[in-house]
């Protein structure tokens, strides 16, 4: 049954494509953006937190959450560097699959123009091959 609705079902054109995975890729950006907003938010309360544990004088679990501040930013520039690494893959994947689309469309229509120009030729040499069935070109 797949196989019928893979014959029956059109295959995307590259610009489809592109937009798919571009679409893809803004929404786990947008995603990445979601997690740096909730980790901020947290590392917000933590510091509060710090702030209170050295009011009370409880050095240790002031570093324990040091700490974990620390490493909370570290995750922040990590996650800043993964939204900019989908960012670049989808310029890249726009510029390749555009001029791949560009280069395409050039071959496309400078075959047109030279099957144009061959069924002229063809047709003005008719009457040497008459078995050439070559229809007259359209203009």
């Amino acid at each position: 049954m797949e196989k019928v609705m893979n014959i029956l079902k059109p295959k995307p054109n590259p610009q489809q494509l592109l937009r798919d995975w571009q679409r893809r890729l803004r929404q786990e950006c947008r995603n990445i953006e979601r997690q740096i907003r909730d980790i901020q938010r947290e590392e917000k309360s933590v510091q509060k937190a710090i702030r209170e544990a050295a009011k009370r004088n409880d050095m240790g679990s002031a570093k324990a959450l040091a700490k974990e501040l620390v490493r909370s930013k570290k995750t922040v520039n990590r996650l800043y560097e993964n939204k900019a690494q989908m960012n670049s893959i989808s310029m890249h994947l726009g510029e390749s699959v555009g001029e791949r689309y560009r280069d395409v469309n050039l071959v496309f229509k400078m075959l047109m123009v030279f099957g144009f120009a061959l069924r002229v030729v063809l047709w003005r040499y008719r009457d040497v091959n008459p078995v050439c069935t070559i229809y007259p070109p359209s203009t």
